[in-house]
């Protein structure tokens, strides 16, 4: 699970590539992301099952205290060994991906936090995206709604 500080990530969410209303989204809900949700997203570039990530700890440490390569070059070549092909990552099945026709809808273009929520209320009878992200906005502060 990775966490985006919501102020953050919405005043930068044009640098970071998000299209649509991925952005808005995320920095609005505070929503966590899985692995293959910061992959659809771009925020990541690999996948490395957790229980190797003690092993890429060492590997980073030892590769970076030993080489007389770039940070990134070291980096780069350690992250790519131990990217495992055979892990699939489905992004069809990414929370992201499943829901993004949703979340255009409602985040992607408005000019308010009112207009999302009324896009929201017009779709939550047919909607479970819709219901949840509304429960979600209403236990957020009104006022960080707005400022964000």
């Amino acid at each position: 699970t990775w966490w985006i500080p919501r102020l953050n990530l919405y005043r930068d969410r044009q640098r970071k590539g998000f299209v649509g209303g991925v952005g808005n989204y995320l920095a609005l809900t505070g929503a966590r992301l899985k692995g293959d949700d910061l992959i659809y997203a771009g925020i990541a570039t690999h996948f490395i099952p957790s229980e190797r990530l003690n092993e890429l700890k060492l590997a980073l440490i030892d590769a970076t205290n030993n080489s007389t390569q770039s940070l990134g070059d070291c980096v780069a070549g350690v992250l790519m060994s131990f990217h495992d092909e055979k892990v699939n990552v489905d992004l069809d099945k990414a929370f992201l991906s499943k829901n993004r026709k949703e979340i255009d809808q409602a985040f992607d273009g408005k000019q308010s936090v009112e207009d999302i929520v009324s896009t929201l209320e017009s779709v939550k009878s047919d909607s479970q995206f819709a219901k949840t992200t509304l429960d979600t906005l209403k236990q957020m502060s009104p006022t960080s709604l707005k400022v964000t």
